[in-house]
């Protein structure tokens, strides 16, 4: 993760030029679920959504993440942590 769309070796973070550009940013898999298969394939429309952060910098944070009052669940796996959140 680094500026400029020159590729980077992976794995590899460029810490110092995003923190001086005030980057915040996440990678993570976005899946929304629900009993009735047409109301998934709509981000508002689905009961659930499931996010899988692989990486963040900066202030990027799931919902609930700064606000232990709203997570439901955690739980730290090996060097995951894993949690349930709501807005």
């Amino acid at each position: 993760m680094g500026l400029g769309s020159t590729p980077k070796p992976i794995p590899s973070l460029d810490s110092t030029a995003l923190a001086q550009e005030d980057v915040f940013a996440n990678v993570a898999f976005d899946l929304f679920v629900d009993h009735n298969p047409s109301e998934s394939q709509g981000e508002t429309s689905a009961e659930t959504e499931v996010m899988i952060w692989l990486g963040m910098f900066g202030y990027a944070y799931p919902l609930g993440y700064k606000r232990p009052a709203k997570c439901r669940v955690t739980m730290t796996i090996g060097h995951v942590e894993l949690y349930v959140g709501h807005p």
